[in-house]
């Protein structure tokens, strides 16, 4: 009897871990999903435009009160509460970035920088173009929880680079309580199974929300090709990469 029940129990605890990292995942997109609605909403009020990403002379990014906040958590200061987090994540309260490249303003040096071109919600393409997506909650401290940036995409000269594509980012970005990381991408949170590969490495799936509202779940080599380090271009930054990607 007892060797029966290991046995079933051998069988129904990866089953259970599975059904739970779902639900997990499940939560997740629904977080994002929302988050791209009411970025389709604040587009549509101010024509076609999503928010800023600058932090000076005065700080203006989607997580606002004024921006998303006002829309999504109106009770709150800014966004944050179960809806800016995912399961997943331990110990934070909010999860996800913006990509810089959607901002309606962004730090001068980046626009003449190259590595990127600004887009709205009318650019053709809108539904490759990544609007939110998961990423490494380092800002913060542990008593009143842990934040992710803003904005995520401008570092790295290549879309693959900053997909963690070959070497990744160089120099490496400091997710501060995470470690050094070669991509901002959260690649760790959605593994299929458990595995061995480091938690900062740039390798499982994390949920992406897109200009056209939808949200779809990618791995790493849905995104990068592993044999070349270059973007698959099935998710796009900006339409720049198309001519970075090489």
């Amino acid at each position: 009897m007892i060797a029966i029940i290991a046995v079933l129990m051998a069988i129904l605890i990866p089953v259970l871990f599975q059904a739970n990292a779902a639900a997990r995942s499940s939560v997740c997109a629904g977080n994002i999903r929302q988050i791209a609605q009411g970025m389709m909403i604040y587009a549509n009020n101010n024509r076609g435009q999503f928010p800023p990403g600058i932090s000076s002379p005065k700080a203006q990014y989607w997580s606002d009160w004024e921006r998303l906040g006002r829309i999504l958590t109106p009770q709150l200061s800014e966004f944050k509460g179960p809806i800016a987090v995912c399961p997943d994540d331990s110990s934070a309260v909010r999860s996800y970035s913006m990509n810089i490249w959607a901002c309606s303003d962004i730090p001068a040096i980046l626009r003449t920088a190259g590595i990127g071109t600004l887009w709205k919600i009318s650019t053709p393409g809108s539904s490759r173009l990544i609007l939110i997506t998961e990423s490494w909650s380092s800002d913060g401290v542990a008593t009143g929880g842990f934040v992710s940036p803003p904005n995520i995409g401008m570092r790295g000269n290549s879309p693959g680079a900053r997909f963690g594509g070959g070497v990744g980012l160089n120099p490496l970005y400091n997710a501060k309580r995470w470690g050094m990381v070669n991509t901002e991408l959260a690649f760790n949170r959605h593994r299929k199974v458990r595995s061995r590969t480091g938690p900062t490495q740039p390798v499982g799936r994390l949920h992406i929300g897109y200009a056209d509202g939808h949200v779809a779940l990618k791995s790493n080599t849905d995104l990068v090709s592993p044999a070349t380090g270059l973007s698959t271009l099935d998710s796009l930054w900006s339409r720049l990469d198309y001519d970075l990607n090489k």
